[in-house]
């Protein structure tokens, strides 16, 4: 599966055309984006967008949305005390339930045992010092 590195979003952040529907996912991930939302942003029709967005990121534009939506998810339940149906709606999930199903496709864990493994090694790594 090609997931987005960082090299990956680099290229799109400084590909102009690119550049301002990008920022604006990692802006607000939570909103529901579409292809012809953000091919607008990048002034190109939708197939344009995905197909420029593919080849200069190697990834597809749901699986950019995803990672993003993810990373922010692993945040909010390392760094915060929300409610897993809160941090499921700042990451742009309508239900506890589609946002819990897609973590765990894409973290392997569910949120709830993801913030446990969190909170244990946080407690591990703070007792060997």
């Amino acid at each position: 599966e090609n997931q987005p590195n960082e090299a990956s979003i680099l290229s799109a952040l400084t590909e102009t055309r690119l550049s301002a529907s990008v920022q604006a996912i990692l802006k607000n991930p939570e909103q529901s984006w579409t292809i012809e939302q953000l091919g607008q942003l990048a002034a190109m029709s939708r197939a344009n967008y995905a197909r420029r967005f593919r080849e200069t990121t190697g990834t597809t534009v749901f699986e950019f949305l995803t990672k993003v939506r993810m990373t922010k998810a692993c945040d909010l339940l390392q760094n915060t005390q929300r409610q897993i149906g809160d941090i499921s709606i700042a990451v742009g999930y309508q239900s506890e339930a589609a946002f819990g199903k897609a973590f765990k496709a894409n973290m392997g864990v569910h949120p709830n045992q993801y913030r446990r493994q969190h909170k244990m090694r946080q407690s591990t790594n703070s007792d060997s010092y």
